[in-house]
């Protein structure tokens, strides 16, 4: 039996590790994520590109994957982009019940850096089991193909929420104030049942003013939160607005 963890994909994994830390030795400066969106098997996933840190998460899982423990935020490939767009990392295959099994895959993009292919021999597992008993350069699992779909935009929020930890997107604001079981009492007032307590404190919240309990609906599109924030003032909350929390917007 092959042992995942101190085979290829380790030594692949330790090598990431020495280059970013080589990298921080030199002061290299760190580059603004990019977020793109793009298809996979009729998934849609998002692409983050960090400098040369690349990672894949399923963004919109396609029916049926949630069978087999993927769903949204879920980690496909990580690994690194160099320039010209060479790619290599490590990708995961998933099965019901068992722990993901990663193996070292590696590409290109091409067709004008509208597609990526990646390749590398995938793990077999034991029949019914969750073993990992060889690798194939046979089958679906070891040619990944990704098609180009365009940006991930922060006014449709996409998984980097659950990925990232920030909370993304724009929100309805009722009320805010310094106890937080005041705003809950407000929120069982008005009924807005649909709206969670944020601490503006916590990381997620960025773009908030520290130290602040809000009554927030939300991660919303902008139009949807400015039109909400406009039913509530509707209703008596004449001081409702919307707020965006996506950092550097």
């Amino acid at each position: 039996m092959l042992d995942l963890v101190t085979g290829p994909v380790r030594q692949l994994r330790t090598a990431f590790a020495a280059a970013a830390l080589l990298l921080s030795s030199l002061g290299s400066p760190a580059l603004a994520t990019d977020a793109t969106l793009w298809n996979h098997n009729g998934s849609v996933m998002l692409l983050l590109l960090d400098g040369e840190n690349l990672s894949i998460y399923y963004d919109k899982p396609k029916s049926g994957l949630e069978s087999i423990g993927i769903g949204q935020g879920t980690l496909l490939f990580e690994g690194t982009e160099q320039p010209g767009g060479f790619i290599e990392g490590y990708a995961r295959l998933f099965r019901n019940g068992c722990e993901p099994a990663e193996y070292a895959v590696s590409g290109t993009r091409y067709d004008d850096d509208v597609a990526i292919e990646l390749r590398g021999a995938a793990p077999v597992r034991a029949s019914g089991g969750c073993d990992v008993i060889d690798y194939s350069g046979a089958g679906p699992n070891a040619k990944l193909v990704f098609s180009f779909i365009g940006l991930a935009e922060s006014d449709d929020p996409p998984a980097m929420n659950a990925i990232t930890g920030e909370i993304c997107g724009w929100y309805t604001i009722l009320a805010c104030g310094q106890d937080d079981s005041a705003i809950a009492s407000i929120r069982d007032e008005i009924g807005a049942f649909d709206g969670d307590i944020i601490d503006t404190s916590d990381e997620g919240f960025s773009n908030f003013r520290a130290g602040f309990y809000c009554l927030a609906i939300g991660p919303l599109g902008r139009r949807d939160a400015l039109d909400l924030a406009g039913e509530w003032k509707g209703r008596g909350r004449p001081d409702a607005y919307a707020k965006n929390n996506c950092r550097g917007q």
